[in-house]
């Protein structure tokens, strides 16, 4: 899972992955493991404050009231009444001649070919790949994180619902993770892939700030045991991307800057829809 890119800790992980690894690791290094308990384990109240909830709360979601507004937000701001009623990607119908199959034309009787038939023909299903970075820093308040990961959950639901396939990453970067300041780490967790059906419920877990959080945080941790190196205290420096919001070449990438532009959220979602 994790491997060593020159100095840069590089690793990917499934969601289930990420999920056991919260309170299964294993380690070395006495700090390391003080760290691990004390930031990633700990349900004390600053801790709770900071993450946006318990460390029971990141493994189960029992509330989707944020979600909700987000999605109504989007709808509010005019996105839905942008894009064309109903837009639905179908088979095509796709007319051809023929000897004896389809309806007689009278114009062509004395053809070779009089009938006219309709066939449908399937057409590639439209996929989109769905980046949430995950590089935020600390003056990031847990109620601001929780409405990016709202505004995310609500585009992949409008994506979906429009016929278009998602595969979903969370992604993030931080120019060290160790105390020396010396270790790159760049991860990547894929939370679904466009064959997979993840309920609204369940892809709605892992955009919570208690998740982004508390699992962020335990990579940090882990990429520095795996360089044996002992982690930052700050748990590392986020690498924030320079662009909000940006579609190109099938990938949508959002960041938590997209919150305060609306407008750019949505003239990036229209080009997918062109």
């Amino acid at each position: 899972m994790f491997k060593l890119d020159k100095t840069t800790v590089k690793c990917e992980f499934t969601l289930n992955e990420v999920n056991n690894l919260l309170t299964n690791c294993k380690f070395e290094n006495v700090e390391n493991r003080k760290m691990w308990e004390s930031k990633i384990l700990s349900n004390d109240y600053d801790n709770i404050q900071f993450r946006g909830g318990t460390l029971e709360e990141a493994i189960d979601l029992k509330d989707m009231t944020m979600f909700k507004s987000s999605l109504e937000k989007l709808k509010s701001e005019g996105l839905l009444k942008k894009l064309s009623p109903g837009q639905k990607y179908i088979p095509k119908r796709k007319r051809s001649l023929s000897e004896y199959d389809g309806d007689y034309d009278m114009n062509r009787q004395w053809d070779f070919k009089p009938f006219m038939a309709t066939k449908k023909e399937k057409v590639p299903v439209p996929h989109v790949t769905l980046i949430c970075d995950a590089s935020i820093h600390q003056g990031y308040k847990s109620t601001q994180i929780d409405e990016y990961g709202a505004l995310t959950w609500a585009i992949a639901q409008i994506l979906e619902n429009k016929g278009i396939n998602t595969t979903i990453y969370m992604n993030a970067k931080a120019s060290y993770v160790d105390n020396h300041n010396g270790t790159p780490m760049d991860f990547k967790i894929k939370i679904k892939d466009s064959k997979t059906y993840l309920s609204p419920k369940a892809l709605a877990h892992a955009f919570r700030c208690v998740f982004i959080r508390r699992q962020t945080h335990n990579i940090y941790i882990m990429a520095a045991e795996f360089a044996k190196k002992e982690v930052a205290y700050s748990l590392g420096k986020p690498v924030m991307p320079e662009n909000s919001v940006e579609y190109k070449n099938g990938e949508l990438k959002l960041a938590i800057g997209a919150l305060n532009d609306y407008k750019a959220v949505i003239k990036e979602l229209e080009k997918i829809f062109k």
